[in-house]
């Protein structure tokens, strides 16, 4: 189990990475756009169609894109007060229900994206020339990206829930495989 959640997190290190350059790069190129649009709009008194639009699409991929981020930081709207409540197991085995449950969601949300993407090539931007497909498309990418990450942390959950090792808290390369944990 432990190989297993070290290759899991190093994949999950690549996609955190890919995930923040993407990331980086869209709000770069979302303040272009609005500059662009600011300026034409104020400076040279003719404002641009397309750049509302497309800031619109990029700040969507950026919410999927950040999506696999916050579920690994554990940065998600969560109720505090259980927390406080509850601890040692009965939290974790309550952290791992939930888990559990976002990944079932997820996988729905998946199967039901790549439906919204299929009928995405029949519907055009309303001011640039794409089809919606392209727009789309951050949410299997997104969603399946989350779903790895959600993996990763019911794995680390589970092992806490029955060594009381918390992996969450500590690097996982720490961890000997020798413990039992494997």
């Amino acid at each position: 189990m432990m190989l297993l959640i070290k290759g899991l997190t190093r994949l999950n290190d690549g996609v955190i990475w890919f995930c923040k350059q993407v990331e980086i790069v869209l709000i770069a190129l979302m303040m272009i756009i609005v500059l662009i649009q600011v300026f034409f709009r104020y400076v040279l008194n003719n404002s641009l169609v397309w750049p509302e639009e497309t800031a619109r699409f990029m700040m969507v991929w950026m919410t999927f894109m950040a999506a696999p981020i916050a579920y690994r930081a554990g940065s998600n709207v969560s109720l505090d007060i259980v927390h406080r409540l509850l601890k040692g197991r009965l939290y974790t085995l309550l952290s791992i229900i939930i888990q559990i449950a976002s990944i079932a969601t997820i996988s729905i949300l998946f199967k039901k994206s790549l439906g919204m993407v299929e009928r995405g090539m029949n519907i055009d931007a309303t001011s640039i020339p794409i089809k919606m497909t392209y727009v789309y498309l951050c949410l299997p990418i997104g969603l399946s990206l989350t779903v790895v990450i959600a993996i990763e942390v019911l794995l680390k959950s589970l092992v806490q829930l029955v060594t009381g090792v918390d992996l969450t808290r500590e690097t996982v390369a720490e961890v000997p495989v020798e413990e039992g944990v494997s």
